[in-house]
């Protein structure tokens, strides 16, 4: 897998979940390969919904976020047309996490991706 940054990938923008220049936003920095990519994230406090959790809003943005790069590959730049989230467990602020997005099927004009956000000390899934 490859970083993003070092495919010469300039994330000095403002995009809420990978741009650099966004001070409230995320920082994603992803590492690609055919069909998947992945990165870490430590839930801040200032993404938090409930008292000590992320929020759901930005958990669903993490997914989103890592589905949208595992296409990266093929040279689309794509947007969420359907997306369901099934949160499993709660995502406690402070918690290193690993977020992953895979291609798993091809069509016409769509690409189905899955997602999937685990805590990075056991890679129990969360959401």
């Amino acid at each position: 897998m490859a970083k993003l940054s070092e495919l010469g990938v300039d994330f000095q923008h403002w995009c809420f979940a990978c741009g650099q220049l966004n001070p409230g936003g995320l920082h994603l920095e992803f590492e690609v390969s055919r069909d998947r990519a992945e990165a870490r994230y430590t839930a801040l406090q200032r993404h938090q919904g409930y008292d000590g959790l992320l929020h759901g809003g930005v958990v669903t943005a993490l997914l989103d976020e890592a589905m949208g790069w595992a296409i990266f590959h093929q040279g689309i730049w794509g947007v969420t047309a359907r997306m369901t989230v099934t949160f499993r467990n709660p995502v406690v602020v402070g918690e290193e996490l690993r977020i992953v997005g895979e291609v798993v099927r091809r069509r016409s004009r769509a690409i189905e991706t899955h997602g999937a956000i685990s805590r990075a000390s056991d890679n129990e899934v969360l959401a």
